[in-house]
């Protein structure tokens, strides 16, 4: 498990990770599989998200828990594979899980300082026609798709990224932020106490 895979852009610009982590050791049974209303019922659902630009990035139901203590080991594990992966030492920024639900989408855009480097990852996905994580490259589109354990790894201030209309029930991923230690941006680094 683990790894490069499939595609590797620029200086590691964007890697698709078949099979990152297994999250089965990490994640609770999801709500696909106990039924999801309680889930839910925890979490208000939104139509739409802005981002810290004020543009309105995901449009749609959804529904998002941010440093959800659940996923606290998860994210540490992520932090661990990822500096071997990439050879250098991150700051823990933040991490959210958000559940897209039918009709859902999210708009062309850059991420911010605090999310040097992204992860992506695919939690669960209840769709017969995947969900791809698109990239501007170059001015190619450039999809990713995923199945559950997998993720993207990018650098969301560098690649437009967006996913187009969602056709399915539902499509659970979390977000792991980090910046480099060493880098420019570690005063956006705001590492969760939860």
């Amino acid at each position: 498990m683990g790894g490069r895979s499939a595609m590797e852009v620029g200086d590691w610009g964007i890697i698709k990770a078949k099979g990152f982590l297994d999250i089965r050791k990490y994640v609770e049974p999801e709500p696909i599989e106990t039924g999801y209303t309680e889930w839910i019922g925890n979490s208000p659902v939104v139509k739409q998200h802005e981002d810290y630009n004020g543009l309105i990035v995901i449009n749609g139901d959804y529904t998002s828990r941010y440093c959800y203590p659940g996923h606290k080991k998860l994210h540490y594990e992520c932090k661990k594979r990822l500096e071997h992966i990439l050879n250098d030492r991150l700051t823990s920024t933040y991490w959210f899980d958000r559940w897209y639900m039918n009709g859902s989408s999210m708009a062309s855009h850059k991420d911010r300082p605090a999310c040097e480097i992204s992860v992506s990852m695919n939690i669960s996905q209840d769709t017969h026609h995947g969900w791809p994580l698109i990239f501007d490259v170059d001015g190619e589109e450039t999809p990713c798709f995923t199945e559950p354990g997998d993720a993207v790894i990018y650098k969301g201030m560098d690649f437009d990224h967006w996913r187009n209309k969602f056709h399915g029930n539902s499509f659970h991923q979390i977000f792991f932020h980090f910046v480099r230690t060493d880098g420019h941006y570690l005063e956006y680094a705001n590492p969760p106490t939860s």
